[in-house]
């Protein structure tokens, strides 16, 4: 299915940029879409090597060499691909597919401190003009999820059903959010156990001081009885 998807998304590209892109580029769109992705990287180093290849079509290049990458599991690869576009080519318009895919990329590989920090600022920053908000959206799920901050990870995944209930990350958000509900209604009756039991030995502990209390009292109140009632038995009242 991911690979469909990313042919399909190759495919729409070469219909828009057809009329201006060099044939090189062109034919390792072609590989791509078919899936042959050892040809299309050899194409695309070698239309790098096209002095005269537009900076759009550059960024373009190590995005797409990149893509390629995460489909064949390589991370740290794809990573360095999607770093290349930030730091060269911020002022293009792959910048923003390519900082998403970059924080993608941090929590596939477990840092999630860095993918939420990318996350946010594609979230707050770059959503607006890109289609890949609801990726964005899941993949900070799963960060706060991988950190056990599981409300936080509700409230995000809950947001995205909200907003993109169609979205291909829809299906496992919801199996997600059934989990983590379960998970923390398990959890939270426990604790709840745990701290009911904790208030009522408070309780009966205080309870039972107050009955001690209120028996020395008792007491002290029938000596001054007693010592009153002997004291006046003396005076022969």
């Amino acid at each position: 299915m991911r690979r469909m998807w990313f042919g399909i998304g190759v495919v729409m590209s070469c219909l828009l940029w057809s009329a201006e892109v060099p044939q090189v580029y062109l034919q390792a769109m072609d590989a791509i879409a078919a899936q042959r992705y050892d040809e299309a990287t050899q194409l695309l180093l070698k239309a790098l090597q096209d002095v005269s290849l537009p900076r759009e079509y550059q960024a373009r290049v190590y995005s797409y060499l990149g893509d390629i990458a995460v489909v064949n599991q390589s991370y740290r690869q794809a990573q360095a691909y999607y770093r290349k576009v930030l730091e060269s080519y911020s002022d293009t318009s792959v910048y923003s597919r390519a900082l998403y895919s970059t924080a993608r990329m941090f929590v596939i590989v477990g840092d999630y401190d860095a993918g939420i920090a990318l996350l946010s600022d594609y979230l707050n920053r770059h959503a607006v003009n890109d289609a890949n908000e609801d990726g964005a959206l899941y993949w900070l799920g799963r960060s706060f999820a991988a950190k056990k901050e599981y409300y936080r990870a509700l409230g995000i995944y809950r947001e995205l059903l909200n907003r993109f209930p169609s979205s291909v990350y829809a299906y496992q958000t919801r199996q997600f959010v059934q989990d983590i509900e379960k998970s923390l209604q398990a959890s939270t009756s426990e604790k709840d156990i745990q701290k009911i039991a904790v208030r009522q030995n408070r309780y009966l502990t205080l309870v039972a001081e107050l009955l001690e209390l209120q028996n020395k009292l008792l007491d002290l109140k029938k000596q001054k009885i007693d010592e009153l009632t002997l004291m006046m038995s003396r005076e022969g009242l």
